[in-house]
Parts: structure tokens; sequence; C-alpha cells
């Protein structure tokens, strides 16, 4: 007798059109599932696409060479060749080595734009599983299927629902329950410059490694983004610039709290265009399980977001929306292949989670004593070994 499995012209629909659900409908659909459905409230694909910087770790290479993508996605990226941590003194305190994990696993770190990624995400979900401008009011479990409220719209059902719509997901308490959330009071500023902008300011023909430079103050942290820009971001205390946060504003007062620690700083901070300019509130949450409730599952950010100081938010989310589609091909039914997605994802998400929530606050320290005393203790820590849990999730094959 054949291996029964779940059926590929099962009913899912998959709510978010971002990074975890775009990459969830282009992998079912590679593993031949035919009836998906695609919920996103954004009116078009350009209000989630924005030309923001991004950096993927070779992990997400990875992810995209597993959906025939990787061409289109190097096409208009930028590939690294290190990532350093120093202090304003010039001090290393960490290094992950690009082109080791490269050595390792065939695939490099890059960095992009947002804009980019989801475009070519997109090209591989068939265009009528698409639907934006269609927005998740409530949706009922019974016994074989779920029925879902649509705003302005019929009522409809579906086999198998995939929460994929990010931090605030109206589905996570459903699934969860209540969970709270983590902040570190900090505002990320992320620009692009363009390339002709910081010409004589930011030369990486020589040292192709991505920099961040922390302070008690803050940190800066800037790159080569693609061959037509770079990458800058400064994390500032949001309750000193919280009385404005206009981007001109926010630039002043970059000047006036970084100005000197670095000659490319002091160039960087003066030609950005406050045009260019996106505003991130880093915040995670604790780490929970129970991913999934009865024929509901949740994956990305609405599953296990993390802060932002590892560089694998994304990356969490396309590879929990892989590993998913996988779980359902190769699985009985939908209660299997939800418990065997959690259990492949959690050991790699929860090195990401505890790394992430230590990167704000070991490197957020604002005492001069207590940062001098870490700068000294990390300092004693071979690079290579400090990187290896990330070094690891980057290099090693994740879909088993």
């Amino acid at each position: 007798m054949p291996k029964r499995t779940i059926d590929p012209n099962s009913r899912i629909v998959i709510v978010g059109a971002g990074a975890g659900g775009l990459a969830c409908a282009a992998a079912l659909h590679m593993h031949g599932f035919v009836n998906v459905a695609v919920l996103e409230k954004a009116q078009a694909p350009q209000e989630l696409e924005h030309l923001a910087p991004i950096n993927l770790g070779a992990n997400v290479v990875r992810a995209f060479a597993y959906l025939g993508l990787q061409d289109q996605l190097l096409e208009r990226s930028w590939r690294w060749s290190g990532a350093r941590l120093q202090n304003e003194k010039g001090k290393q305190l960490g290094y992950l080595d690009g082109d080791a994990i490269r050595r390792c696993s065939g695939f490099s770190p890059i960095t992009t734009t947002r804009q980019l990624m989801l475009s070519v995400l997109r090209s591989a979900v068939p265009n009528d599983w698409l639907r934006y401008g269609t927005e998740l009011v409530s949706l009922s479990e019974g016994r074989n299927r779920v029925s879902l409220k649509l705003a302005g719209m019929e009522s409809e059902e579906a086999d198998l629902v995939v929460g994929a719509n990010g931090y605030y997901s109206s589905l996570r308490e459903m699934v969860m329950g209540k969970t709270g959330e983590r902040k570190d009071g900090k505002l990320s500023v992320q620009a692009l410059i363009p390339a002709a902008d910081a010409e004589g300011v930011l030369d990486f023909g020589r040292d192709n490694v991505f920099t961040e430079i922390i302070t008690t103050r803050g940190s800066v942290g800037f790159g080569k983004n693609t061959d037509r820009d770079f990458n800058v971001f400064f994390n500032v205390t949001e309750s000193e610039v919280e009385d404005t946060l206009e981007a001109d504003a926010l630039i002043d007062y970059a000047r006036t709290t970084f100005t000197g620690i670095d000659r490319r700083v002091d160039g960087i901070l003066n030609v950005i265009d406050p045009a260019n300019v996106r505003l991130y509130f880093p915040k995670d949450r604790p780490l929970s399980t129970g991913w999934s409730k009865g024929r509901i599952v949740l994956i990305g950010d609405a599953a296990h977001p993390c802060f932002q100081y590892t560089g694998l938010g994304a990356a969490m989310a396309i590879e929990s929306a892989l590993v998913l589609a996988q779980s359902l091909k190769t699985s009985n039914d939908h209660t299997q292949a939800f418990r065997k997605f959690e259990k492949i994802r959690l050991p790699r998400v929860k090195v990401v989670n505890a790394k992430s929530y230590q990167g704000c606050r070991v490197f957020g320290m604002k005492n001069a004593l207590a940062a001098g005393l870490r700068d000294l203790l990390m300092g004693l820590v071979p690079a290579r070994i400090a990187a290896k849990p990330i070094f690891d999730i980057h290099a090693k094959e994740f879909l088993k």
C-alpha cells in the first residue's frame, strides 16, 4: 500500500506576504501543492517591498538555491568577506568570517535590499495565489476545516492556515495564548547611501568587511549593500530622541553623538540623505513553544521573533517556511507535519533568539566601567570561538 500523505489539493491559506509567507508559498508550489492562497492586507506589493538594506546569511542564500532563485537574488546583492564588531577605540570585539562560511557551506552571506528579496520570492509564487488588499478579520476552527472572515468579503474555508503575518500577528494569541514582549530601549535608524554620494567617504575595494562600532552612547554600522549603494545604520537610546523622530533631527543627533569615533563615520553622517532613512524599534518575545493549534500554524516573527542583533530575523522566517513546506510534503497529516516542523526548527531558533537577546544586553551597555570590562573579557576569547554559534547557523544544513 502506498504511504498516505497530505492531499496536494488541500486548501492552504497563508496570512501575510512578507518573507516568510512568500517563501512558504514558493516552497509549497515547488512541492506540488496546487490550492494555495496568500492573503495580504497591503494593497500592493510595493507597500511591503521597501528600498531598505537587509543582511541575509549564507543560510538564506542556500534557501533561495533550494527554490531555484539563487541567481536572481545574487544579481543585485553584495557578498561580504567578514563582519567586524569593534569598540570606539578600534579594538576588535568579534569577527564573523564570511569567506570561511563560504568555504564550509558553499554559500556566502550577502547584503541586498528588502525590495529585491521580496520581489524575487514573489516571482516564484503563481499570480493567482496572491491576494493583496485582503484583510483577515477573524477565523474559527471547525472539526475538519477553518472558516476565515475577511474584511468586506464573503467568508472562506481552508484545510490549513499558516500565520506569517509578523510580530503583531492576530493569530499568535489564538495559537499560543498571551505572550509578553521585550524591548531594549533603542531606536535603529537605517539608510542607503548611493555609491556616488559615498565617493571619498567609504571605499570597500580593499576591505570588504561590514563594520559595527559600539559605544556607551549607541552604535554605528556600515558596509557595502549592492554595487550601487552602501548600508548604514545607527542605534541610539529611544528616550533621548522620542520628542522628535524626524529624519533630519535624528541625523543631527547622530552627528552630535558619534562624530569623532571613526573617520568613515564622520563622512557617513555628512552624506546621509534624510529621504533614504527608515526607523525600526528593536524588540522580541521570550521564546515559547506551541507554534500550532489544530489546523493553524505560525512561522517567522508570528512564532519566534528575535532582536536584530544577529542579522538573522528574515533568515529564520524563510528557513521556517521551507521546513514547514517540506514537513507538509512528507507527513501523513497536518498534526504530524506541525509536530515535525517545530521539532526541527526549535534548536536553531533557540540559538538565534538567545544570541540576539544577549546582543541587546551586552552591546547596549551605557556604563563605561561595565563596557570596559566587557571589552577586556571579549578580547580574551578567540574570535572564531565567540562566533561559532552564529557561524554554524550560517553554514549548517537547516532542512534536516
